[in-house]
């Protein structure tokens, strides 16, 4: 467990860096740079296979974050850049070397770059799938919802997922439930363990879910502790609270301006809860 958790840990702080789930881009940017050979943006866009307009607006977010040097011309990785590339994949086990010069895409272990950016996303989907299921009902998810909660098809999250459930510490267990009703139907369900409960507990204590008071706050008043699912909560809530504020405006039309100022206060309160436990 100990070694799943690192893994995760050391996914969580380059994330904080990078915003993995929103810049992959970002992330196989680092991994096709050197720090001693400067690349157009038009040959990293081509090496890739994504549009140059893409890895140029990539590349500036980079630059903001200190991880590459960029003139607009051409880029390379900064001295920070090589840092947080190095402790990925040393924790991940995807390197016994340390990244100084050649991109990682043409290093002789990096051959099989398919299994290196693999190994990175069962990771960062089995974080995912942990902070789910420790903050369900009964720590269980079927796969269909799961896969809702982490944004990928429930074939492909399933292939991830079932490398962490098959050893005996494992910090996921795999069901398949049939039900014969009226029609043979199967559903995948996925729940935590208890060594996967001691993970979860590592990985909520290390982060705001843990920490912030106003997290636990929106947490009751959505429902979840899950971060994806308490913002599609909050989306709900305004959308289903304008529609009734609308109506009782129409309704009760001499409490318009009261009612209006109610809601107004609310949305203003919600708002700025969000912003603050972020």
């Amino acid at each position: 467990m100990s070694d799943i958790f690192a893994k995760l840990e050391a996914l969580r702080r380059v994330d904080s860096v990078i915003d993995i789930s929103r810049g992959w881009l970002q992330l196989r940017i680092l991994l096709s740079i050197s720090a001693d050979e400067c690349i157009s943006p038009s040959t990293i866009a081509s090496n890739l296979g994504e549009r140059k307009k893409s890895v140029i607006d990539a590349l500036r977010k980079l630059k903001l974050k200190g991880l590459v040097e960029y003139d607009g011309k051409c880029a390379k990785l900064s001295s920070f850049g090589i840092e947080v590339i190095n402790y990925l994949m040393k924790s991940l086990g995807l390197s016994d070397s340390s990244i100084t010069t050649y991109p990682l895409f043409y290093r002789p272990q990096y051959v099989d770059v398919y299994s290196a950016f693999r190994s990175i996303l069962s990771y960062i989907y089995l974080y995912e799938t942990i902070v789910a299921l420790a903050t369900a009902p009964r720590k269980r998810l079927d796969l269909n919802k799961l896969s809702s909660i982490v944004k990928l098809s429930p074939e492909r999250l399933d292939d991830y997922l079932k490398h962490f459930t098959s050893t005996k510490r494992a910090p996921l267990k795999r069901r398949i439930l049939s039900s014969i009703l009226f029609h043979r139907k199967t559903r995948i369900f996925y729940e935590l363990t208890e060594e996967g409960i001691k993970l979860a507990n590592l990985i909520i204590g290390n982060t705001r879910i843990g920490r912030n008071k106003l997290y636990s706050l929106l947490v009751q008043i959505t429902g979840t502790a899950h971060p994806r699912l308490i913002l599609k909560r909050v989306a709900l809530i305004l959308s289903i609270g304008s529609a009734i504020v609308m109506m009782l405006q129409i309704l009760l039309s001499n409490f318009a301006i009261i009612i209006m100022g109610l809601w107004i206060t609310f949305v203003s309160f919600l708002a700025l809860l969000v912003e603050l436990s972020q």
